[in-house]
């Protein structure tokens, strides 16, 4: 979040002083490509940013779309006769009907579901084609006739080419990856098509849970000083649920041997997922859980605990809010082998 806050600064620093405006074609394409570049092979090799990418709510990727209503910006000057036809009318209509079409998807809710996966992958294949087709034809009309696009070089507008677009181009990418892993279980992989599917499938999850494992490496280690010090001071469950507010996300505050134990808040369902390796403790410090199995579901009320063992399905449901105390060994992640939207950073300590 800090590095994108310091990005938008550079950017309207860069802005302000005019050099964007100075830029000659084909260099602010080049810059623009670059930058997505940079965001992409960020999210490849720095494990960190890879595991947040691959567990960030898919929602989130769809909401930085609803920028594009910036598009009405765009009719407004060829209104004023201060950019071309061209890029202005299509350009500026594409994206508004892109962003128009991103608010009813976030109304609609999670792509969890077939029909809503096949209206998110639809709309993502619309939304990059959009894109590349607003940059193609700004590169196109800036090499033809650069004084007309003189408007896209100046703030607020200087602040695509070297900030939101390339966000926007790298975020199709990424969650044309995600809704990808979210259509697994829809396709066989018996032979042909669908066992190349699943193929591919598999190196996904494989690549999320080395991300994932990284990442909780590299928590570890930079909690390890920390942790290696005696303290003597209580752990008061209510400060450590003070301390957060996201739900599904959860929080690891003490350690014992290889185990770990975890404060989470739980409201609403959850995924049907089990521990093939480990059982799972559930203890609930406030509010009425629910823990579907397969063959019925058990009932946890505040002073009251489970134990899941290993490998046995469950999905955790609370119709308000429940926080809960979890005891699991260290690594375990939230939604098991699964996968998904719905898996947390694991390690995260507080």
């Amino acid at each position: 979040m800090l590095i994108g806050l310091g990005w938008l600064v550079i950017a309207t620093g860069v802005g302000a002083v005019g050099i964007v405006s100075i830029l000659r074609p084909p260099a602010v394409p080049l810059v623009l490509f670059g930058l997505t570049a940079v965001v992409l092979g960020t999210g490849w090799f720095s494990t960190g940013f890879r595991a947040w990418l691959l567990a960030i709510d898919v929602r989130w990727l769809v909401g930085l779309h609803l920028t594009r209503f910036v598009g009405a910006y765009f009719l407004y000057l060829y209104g004023r006769g201060r950019l071309p036809y061209a890029f202005a009318v299509p350009g500026g209509w594409g994206d508004i009907a892109v962003a128009s079409l991103a608010a009813l998807l976030l109304l609609s809710g999670s792509p969890a579901r077939a029909g809503r996966r096949g209206a998110y992958t639809l709309w993502n294949l619309l939304g990059l084609a959009d894109i590349l087709f607003v940059v193609v034809t700004a590169a196109r009309l800036g090499v033809a006739a650069s004084e007309s696009m003189a408007a896209l070089l100046r703030l607020p507008l200087s602040l695509l080419p070297t900030f939101l677009v390339p966000l926007i181009i790298a975020s199709h990418v990424v969650l044309g990856v995600r809704l990808a892993r979210l259509k697994r279980r829809a396709v066989g992989p018996s032979s042909g098509v669908g066992a190349l599917w699943a193929r591919n499938v598999r190196w996904l999850r494989r690549s999320e849970q080395s991300a994932v494992h990284k990442f909780s490496n590299r928590a570890r280690a930079s909690n390890k000083r920390r942790r290696s010090h005696v303290s003597y001071k209580s752990i008061n469950f209510r400060q450590k649920f003070g301390l957060f507010h996201e739900q599904w996300q959860p929080k690891v505050i003490a350690e014992m041997n290889d185990y770990q134990f975890k404060v989470v808040k739980l409201q609403g369902d959850f995924i049907w997922h089990d521990h093939k390796d480990t059982d799972e403790t559930f203890i609930v410090v406030e509010g009425e859980l629910r823990i579907d199995l397969r063959e019925g579901a058990v009932h946890v009320s505040t002073g009251e605990m489970f134990v899941i063992p290993k490998g046995v399905e469950h999905k955790p449901y609370a119709e308000k809010e429940v926080k809960l105390l979890l005891i699991e060994p260290r690594g375990v992640l939230n939604t098991g082998h699964e996968g998904g939207e719905r898996t947390a950073a694991n390690d995260v300590w507080i």
